[in-house]
């Protein structure tokens, strides 16, 4: 009971090569290698020295717990490809923003659209929201009179919106939303609900 990305990821991959044990975990393999590239790239432009991404991408590499979820058909794998690839377009945004760039138009469409693939991919990522707020309120208050900004926001509520139509259509099927918001709400669910 998850938002459908990564099944529609998987989906793909299995009408192209078959159901398989390999094939299940191809998509964490390819969204692993592309996390390193994305990680030496962020860390890059946070420091700006490439020595920072090298050693970013190189602790990525080795780290155990990246190793591991790019090893597994697990979904966090690709919401962490997501939500780097997020940070990435964010950090580019207000970078152009703050220049004035013709470049910057480019941005704020693609800070919208990997946010709602990440929200997409898993609810989790909702954190990235109250993130940004805080550091655009203490460092970059100018940006929330951009309408590109808000527009972001739009298009991530337009590509999250399947999720948002089967949760109003469940609620008012069955009287709950999805396993995971009906546990957050304390709704009445016709399964046993109960914290691990």
């Amino acid at each position: 009971d998850h938002p459908p990305l990564f099944f529609l990821i998987q989906k793909i991959f299995f009408s192209l090569f078959n159901d398989s044990l390999f094939v299940s975990r191809l998509p964490s393999v390819i969204f692993g290698i592309l996390f390193v590239y994305l990680i030496y790239l962020t860390s890059k432009k946070l420091f700006k020295k490439e020595q920072a991404g090298l050693i970013s991408a190189f602790i990525a590499t080795i780290s155990f717990a990246h190793v591991s979820l790019s090893r597994m058909a697990m979904m966090e794998s690709v919401l962490f490809f997501f939500i780097l690839l997020n940070i990435y377009f964010f950090l580019q945004f207000i970078e152009m923003d703050s220049t004035s760039s013709p470049r910057a138009k480019k941005y704020w469409w693609r800070f919208g659209l990997t946010f709602g693939l990440a929200m997409l991919t898993k609810y989790i990522a909702i954190f990235l929201l109250p993130t940004y707020f805080v550091y655009l309120l203490i460092f970059k208050r100018n940006i929330f009179k951009n309408p590109k900004l808000y527009l972001a926001l739009v298009l991530a509520i337009i590509v999250f919106s399947p999720v948002i139509v089967y949760n109003i259509y469940s609620y008012k099927t069955f009287g709950h939303f999805d396993l995971q918001l009906a546990y957050v709400l304390k709704q009445k669910t016709p399964w046993p609900v109960e914290a691990f």
